[in-house]
């Protein structure tokens, strides 16, 4: 049987590998698939197959196509991995792939200060980390120049205070308050601020309470939702599902439910179950 699979792996129709593919249980040949399979499509499949780190790490470094890499990126939540990843890989792409799953305060700083990262890091680092004191820091104490403007700028705009307000927001999912911040900083810019803090079940809240206002932000705040569901915390995933459930019609949860109810965490199937036997998506 594996040596028809691995036939099949080489067959020039690429429906005939994916299928293929659909059966292969060994993680090492899925990798090689998504490293270097010569269809697009087959290498995002084996991707989506991959679960460890470590192998999705390895499609990052060694991937012949941009969109499996990132792909990859966007599947990893450790954070530790994230950052050797930032400082072993310069592809702006994957960069901001990184940096969207990248939210632990302290990996964030530990980048902004560490010079053997490369710039557009480091800024982008600081641009994501709004701990107003350690911006102060780096801004006196920290010589390269675009790294140091980069924390003067952040200082200088009050985006100080947009951070302050967005940790409450993230901290305290009440609608009439959240409400009162998209209208005062702008919904997309909220949202990216709360989607920041997605580890955290009141921040989860507070972007389902965004999602299901369906005007401006919503989409973006479904984005961050989908991204939660990758979250490595099974709590995390199964608060994710349900926000997206009171916020998506029934077309759209669907398929995500589907998805859920393979889930490795028994809470989180039982939470995809629960949503389609009550039929909570509208």
């Amino acid at each position: 049987m594996a040596l028809f699979l691995r036939s099949k792996l080489k067959h020039p129709d690429e429906k005939a590998r994916l299928a293929a593919l659909q059966k292969l249980t060994d993680e090492k040949k899925i990798i090689e698939v998504a490293c270097s399979d010569a269809s697009p499509a087959v290498r995002l499949q084996a991707v989506r197959m991959l679960k460890d780190p470590s192998h999705l790490a390895t499609v990052v470094k060694n991937g012949e196509g941009e969109e499996a890499r990132v792909d990859a990126v966007g599947r990893i939540q450790d954070q530790e991995l994230l950052a050797q990843i930032l400082l072993e890989r310069k592809n702006m792409a994957i960069m901001q792939a990184a940096f969207e799953n990248l939210t632990d305060p302290e990996i964030l700083k530990k980048i902004a200060e560490d010079d053997r990262y490369n710039i557009a890091a480091r800024r982008v680092a600081i641009d994501n980390f709004a701990d107003q004191s350690f911006l102060e820091e780096v801004a006196k104490k920290v010589t390269t120049p675009g790294v140091k403007e980069a924390a003067l700028k952040r200082l200088s705009e009050e985006g100080v205070e947009v951070a302050a307000e967005t940790e409450a927001a993230a901290e305290t999912p009440d609608a009439e308050h959240i409400e009162a911040i998209l209208e005062r900083y702008g919904a997309d810019r909220i949202v990216d601020a709360i989607g920041k803090f997605r580890g955290s079940e009141k921040a989860i809240r507070s972007l389902g309470l965004v999602a299901r206002k369906g005007k401006e932000g919503s989409e973006h705040a479904v984005h961050f939702l989908e991204k939660a569901l990758e979250h490595s915390n099974p709590h995390i995933r199964a608060c994710a599902l349900e926000e997206m459930a009171s916020a998506l019609s029934k077309d759209k949860i669907e398929p995500i439910l589907e998805n859920a109810l393979k889930d490795p965490d028994s809470s989180v199937r039982d939470v995809a179950n629960r949503i389609r036997t009550s039929g909570a998506s509208t």
